[in-house]
């Protein structure tokens, strides 16, 4: 995830989204990059995820569907979860349990 050009990584290694989920507070009108990609081949690892609320909408996504620009448009709380079925772990006790996994928690302030 990219936001304001400082990168964060809300996955591990082996490509599955961790439990809990990575949380990011932003302004209205903040955008914020989503990638979803292998750091090594730089192709899609899983489906981009979706947002659970109207605080924020899709502005671009990526020909190649392993990015997607969100924009912060209310301010309230949203998830992005994740539309594949990928296992993703808990970070607890380094177990996997099966998707669709909370990818981010974004909360959008005014």
């Amino acid at each position: 995830m990219r936001l304001h050009a400082q990168v964060i990584f809300i996955g591990n290694c082996a490509g599955q989204l961790v439990i809990p989920a990575k949380q990011l507070t932003v302004h209205v009108g903040d955008e914020f990059d989503v990638h979803v990609t292998q750091e090594e081949s730089g192709e899609a690892v899983m489906a981009l995820p979706r947002p659970t609320s109207s605080a924020l909408t899709v502005v671009h996504t990526d020909k190649s569907n392993a990015l997607e620009t969100f924009r912060a448009v209310r301010q309230g709380e949203s998830g992005l979860i994740s539309t594949t079925a990928a296992p993703c772990q808990l970070l607890r006790n380094g177990r996997d349990r099966p998707g669709p996994c909370s990818a981010l928690s974004v909360h959008v302030t005014g």
